[in-house]
């Protein structure tokens, strides 16, 4: 049986921007990037030949763990935390300088009614004031049998 898992990401986006500049700049791969305007298609649900296409509304820079079983989401945003400490001015800078936005999200799996801790500890939160960034939250609760 499938356990509890947490995903974090941090991300920066915005309209037309040089990913690979970002890249060079915080001296980080992104775990994932997309220009504004790409294509994405997508197989329809109901007829298996046909597809979907999409257009990406913006451009996107992300650093992320993968889905990591946890009962601790500090775990998994420590992880990405850890990676951007001391980079705070830079992407305030970069955010100026492309008018991007920045954003923590914390996506959560849950299984069997196991909920993970969600605490945003105090450097957590400094961290994202001084770079002016948001926190968000998505909750999967798959179904489970109580006693």
């Amino acid at each position: 049986m499938e356990k509890t898992n947490v995903k974090v990401y941090f991300s920066l986006y915005g309209d037309q921007f040089p990913i690979d500049h970002i890249s060079k700049e915080l001296n980080l791969r992104p775990t994932h990037s997309h220009t504004m305007g790409e294509l994405i298609s997508r197989k329809n649900n109901f007829n298996i030949a046909q597809t979907i296409k999409h257009i990406r509304k913006e451009t996107v820079w992300e650093l992320s763990t993968e889905y990591e079983e946890s009962l601790d989401v500090t775990v998994q945003l420590n992880k990405i935390l850890k990676q951007l400490l001391g980079k705070e001015e830079k992407i305030v800078e970069l955010s100026n300088k492309y008018k991007l936005e920045c954003k923590f999200m914390i996506v959560i799996r849950m299984n069997d009614g196991f909920t993970p801790a969600l605490i945003i500890n105090k450097e957590i939160i400094e961290f994202t004031n001084k770079i002016d960034a948001e926190i968000e939250c998505d909750l999967y609760s798959n179904p489970y049998q109580e006693e």
